[in-house]
């Protein structure tokens, strides 16, 4: 087994950087293994076999390594989300975390129609920001990685990709419940008796969503490019 040459190096970052992938991760993984395949042979047989690798990741494969690793991530980064959430309830946090949900429970149905709506509408901005936040140490991390693989894509880590649709499905019932309706002049959801529940309901489980979030960043931002 042998070093690769800087040229050698240079030729191998610029073929993974045209592989059209936008996880760090993945192409980080794919650059390796080029690295490691190629120091396996003599410097004669490099154009060879970097031609082979080229041909096996092509684009379309590469697509399809990426969508599995994002499938794979999101599953993992929901299931750790309410890991967290579900630490919340164990002792001594429980005593903190029930007297917040009941706090939440009792006053709820005492703030009218408008502060209901005002309070979701608080939360979604203070998720957006929060996401935005975590979108851009992730982003400020993987900068210096851009120049190294000398590619053009938008690079993006999958865990930072996990977070982000860890919250777009509570978001999605939202608008396709409360906003879309009203905007389409169907109905308006705020107008039914059953507002109250539905609105008190999708703030817990954001509000909690949120924070077993928080707490899986804090604890893959130590070691991951989030």
């Amino acid at each position: 087994m042998r070093k690769l040459e800087e040229k050698e190096l240079e030729k191998v970052q610029l073929a993974v950087g045209q592989k059209d992938i936008g996880v760090i991760e993945l192409l980080a993984e794919i650059y390796d293994h080029y690295v490691s395949h190629l120091e396996k042979f003599s410097a004669e047989e490099f154009e060879i076999e970097l031609n082979a690798l080229d041909m096996k990741f092509t684009s379309k494969y590469c697509k399809k390594l990426e969508q599995n690793l994002l499938h794979t991530s999101r599953k993992e980064m929901f299931r750790l989300a309410w890991q967290q959430v579900i630490l919340l309830f164990t002792w001594p946090k429980a005593l903190f975390s029930l007297a917040v949900v009941l706090a939440i429970i009792i006053f709820w149905p005492l703030l009218d129609k408008n502060h209901q709506m005002l309070a979701l509408i608080t939360l979604l901005g203070a998720t957006l920001v929060f996401h935005s936040t975590i979108w851009w140490h992730s982003h400020r991390k993987i900068k210096t990685f851009k120049n190294f693989y000398k590619g053009d894509n938008l690079l993006i880590s999958v865990h930072t990709s996990s977070m982000m649709n860890a919250i777009f499905l509570p978001t999605s019932i939202f608008s396709l419940l409360v906003t879309s309706p009203k905007i389409l002049g169907l109905y308006n959801i705020v107008d039914t008796p059953y507002f109250f529940l539905i609105s008190m309901a999708f703030f817990l489980i954001l509000g909690l969503l949120n924070i077993g979030i928080f707490q899986v960043w804090k604890i893959k931002s130590k070691t991951a490019l989030i």
